[in-house]
């Protein structure tokens, strides 16, 4: 009885797998982007990495920031074929930093060339957000100035560290 139980299990199971196989469609053909909005993903991208940067750089790991970086635009730039002027900041860039001794002056060059880069990719439908300006409160009569007593700097107190740790000398007779 398990026997047979078993068999029409195994049965069912493998007539199953014909219908998922033919169920199954081919995946669409990737299809070309246009290049204005290949340009937009890459301007937000590099926004994106250059946040990530900055915080890896900011946590006090400049390597890291410089490797994403680094990759970042070497991405970019094959990605970029129509755009020789991005193309040659970015290989600009790179050979620049390349002459950089310090991990950290890496990099900040490295962050630089991704600002030049986003400049270059920047959409006509981005716009600097407005300044908010904030309008003072007229006032009728300005305060007038306090004065306050001035002590003369030899009568201040010294803060010294070392003399408030030690106990206060007491004074002696003879």
């Amino acid at each position: 009885m398990r026997n047979s139980f078993a068999t029409i299990v195994a049965v069912l199971l493998l007539a199953q797998i014909p219908v998922r196989a033919v169920a199954q469609e081919d995946p669409p053909s990737p299809q070309a982007i246009e290049p204005a909005k290949l340009e937009r993903l890459l301007y937000d991208h590099l926004r994106d990495a250059n946040n990530r940067g900055a915080d890896l750089y900011n946590l006090g790991d400049p390597l890291s920031s410089y490797r994403l970086f680094e990759g970042t635009l070497i991405t970019v730039k094959a990605v970029l074929q129509h755009r020789a002027d991005v193309q040659a900041t970015i290989t600009e860039a790179m050979t620049d930093v390349s002459r950089s001794t310090s991990v950290s002056q890496r990099a900040y060059r490295m962050h630089e060339a991704i600002v030049k880069v986003r400049d270059q990719l920047k959409p006509m439908d981005v716009v600097a957000p407005p300044k908010l300006i904030v309008p003072k409160p007229a006032m009728k009569d300005p305060p007038k100035p306090q004065t306050l007593p001035i002590t003369p700097p030899e009568m201040l107190p010294i803060p010294h560290p070392e003399r408030e740790l030690l106990p206060t000398p007491r004074p002696v007779r003879f």
